[in-house]
């Protein structure tokens, strides 16, 4: 028993990949609607600008706890799209109204409007902010 909880604890150090939080895909919006059908999943959108203080913290504070990985990845493709940069990344944030940030956009596999927030959540009150999404009386999608 003890050499199995040795090898189990070897191995998670080994492969620290293992225990990751979100990972955002490089892709873009269609890519991300036929990933997201293919897998039955949503699509979250992380819309960010460059020069934005909350934007960072999420980045450097939230979005790499595990717990938040172990959330997100099972059940979204995750994108960031830079609201200044790019063609597809303002014309996101034009379509649907975007002025603050970060804003967060939950879209249906379809890409059709789920939900959406703005301003950066400390710690895993993240994950309770994002789960209204599955609300259907308090997401705004439905509503």
């Amino acid at each position: 028993m003890k050499k199995l909880f040795l090898s189990i604890t070897v191995a998670a150090l080994a492969f620290p990949s293992l225990g990751q939080g979100i990972l955002f895909e490089e892709l873009t919006l269609p890519q991300a609607i036929e990933k997201a059908q293919a897998e039955n999943k949503l699509i979250f959108v992380d819309v960010y600008t460059d020069w934005c203080g909350p934007c960072k913290m999420m980045d450097a504070q939230v979005f790499p706890l595990q717990e938040v990985g172990d959330y997100f990845n099972p059940r979204f493709i995750n994108l960031k799209m830079n609201a200044e940069v790019g063609e597809e990344g303002p014309r996101f944030a034009n379509l649907h109204g975007v002025w603050a940030f970060p804003t967060f956009v939950i879209l249906e596999s379809d890409g059709r409007l789920r939900h959406m927030f703005a301003g950066g959540v400390l710690d895993l009150g993240f994950i309770d902010k994002v789960a209204v999404a599955f609300d259907e009386e308090k997401a705004l999608g439905p509503l």
